[in-house]
């Protein structure tokens, strides 16, 4: 940053700038010195929200024994009052009974908080539906192959008011948010699950992201996913008010070279990668 007055001098006021529309990129040429084309910044409305995702199987905390049975994605509205979300199989599963939204971090069972597929559930003297209308026959059934086994748009009607959970869906929204919370779809084999994650669209080559899970983490775990793809360069932690960099993250360097050894909550992270993914903020590796 060059530090010109109206821009500020911090990287926050540059920043607020960028996504309030008062600032614009133009390029500079031979010819038009003083700019040829120009165009102002704005925020794209799909991105005012964060995506979440999660990745349902069998023991997802051992990548190389799993296979990924389903997967989970949302986006909710920008006062969290609604979740506009799918749920697939990916691959068949039997006896399908129920599908459902949980409170609880990862590696903890929580109650449920809504249902997406399946039999209602009795919540005080009524009984609670899922939302929407099964797209598949009955609870019950085989799956095969991918399939959209739930959809729609979730608000707060349809949570059960389980305590732990909030009592509204800001409340499970922020659960969500945190990485405080898990998918599942009950199967008469037992029980398939992910937790829910925060989605971060990397593109190739260098990439600012907030780390937006609950809890600090070591590098390694924080970083799981992009280590098991292979496309993590270096990693680097940035430190707004300074204007500085800090810690650094290099996979092939010694570990004594390494200075960044854990992340936390709402540290800014500087990511080099070698190819565009989506990062679903989690502390294991997707399988």
């Amino acid at each position: 940053m060059n530090g010109a007055e109206p821009c500020g001098t911090s990287f926050e006021v540059f920043v607020e700038a960028l996504l309030t529309g008062n600032a614009y990129i133009d390029v500079h040429t031979v010819p038009y010195m003083s700019g040829e084309v120009r165009g102002q910044t704005e925020v794209y409305a799909e991105f005012t929200e964060p995506k979440l995702a999660a990745f349902l199987c069998h023991g997802c905390d051992a990548p190389e024994e799993t296979t990924v049975l389903g997967n989970f994605s949302g986006f909710l509205n920008s006062d969290h009052t609604q979740l506009t979300y799918t749920l697939r199989t990916l691959t068949s599963v039997e006896g399908v009974t129920q599908a459902r939204i949980h409170c609880g971090a990862y590696g903890e069972d929580g109650p449920v908080a809504a249902i997406l597929f399946g039999d209602g559930i009795d919540v005080g003297d009524e009984l609670l539906s899922p939302l929407p209308e099964d797209p598949l026959a009955a609870p019950g059934v085989n799956v095969f192959g991918s399939a959209l086994l739930s959809y729609g748009q979730l608000t707060e009607d349809h949570l059960t008011g389980a305590a732990s959970c909030g009592s509204s869906l800001a409340d499970l929204a922020e659960e969500l948010l945190s990485g405080n919370a898990y998918v599942s779809i009950e199967t008469s084999r037992g029980e398939v699950q992910g937790q829910v994650g925060t989605v971060a669209t990397l593109f190739k080559g260098w990439n600012f992201v907030t780390w937006q899970y609950s809890q600090c983490l070591p590098i390694e775990q924080a970083l799981a996913q992009l280590l098991s793809e292979g496309i993590l360069n270096v990693a680097w932690t940035f430190n707004a008010p300074s204007q500085m960099f800090d810690g650094s993250y290099d996979p092939n360097a010694p570990p004594s070279l390494n200075t960044l050894t854990q992340v936390c909550p709402g540290e800014i992270l500087m990511l080099s990668v070698e190819d565009s993914t989506d990062w679903v903020q989690l502390p294991v590796a997707l399988p």
